[in-house]
């Protein structure tokens, strides 16, 4: 039985830019959304930048160093208008979201969203 090496060599490649990729922060923020701003290119080069709040005021992301997350185009072009939909969701009902955060270029990078 033959075993091809290009299946075994694409895992170990996406395997170890997982292992070496961003430093996430161990659990998610949850709480509702409390501002979205939409910067243009010029002034930032974050795109979105967005607060969560908790029941005690605003949540601190990436591990308690920013009151903001942002997300960038460049960063997630194919979930950007994804991101920026549920977080505007989330914000028009008030639903909570977990957030998972990162150091990014520019301060504290969202990833991930979840609408719980």
């Amino acid at each position: 039985m033959t075993i091809s090496i290009l299946p075994i060599l694409l895992l170990s490649v996406v395997f170890s830019s997982v292992a070496h990729g961003a430093n996430y922060y161990n659990q998610p923020a949850s709480g509702t959304v409390k501002s979205i701003v939409v910067n243009s290119p010029f002034p930032s080069s974050r795109n979105i930048i967005v607060e969560i709040k908790d029941s005690s005021g605003t949540l601190t992301l990436c591990g308690g160093s920013a009151d903001s997350g942002y997300i960038n185009k460049s960063d997630n072009p194919d979930t950007f208008n994804a991101l920026l939909s549920v977080l505007l969701s989330a914000k028009v009902t008030q639903n909570t979201v977990s957030v998972l955060t990162a150091d990014g270029s520019e301060g504290c990078r969202i990833d991930r969203v979840e609408l719980k």
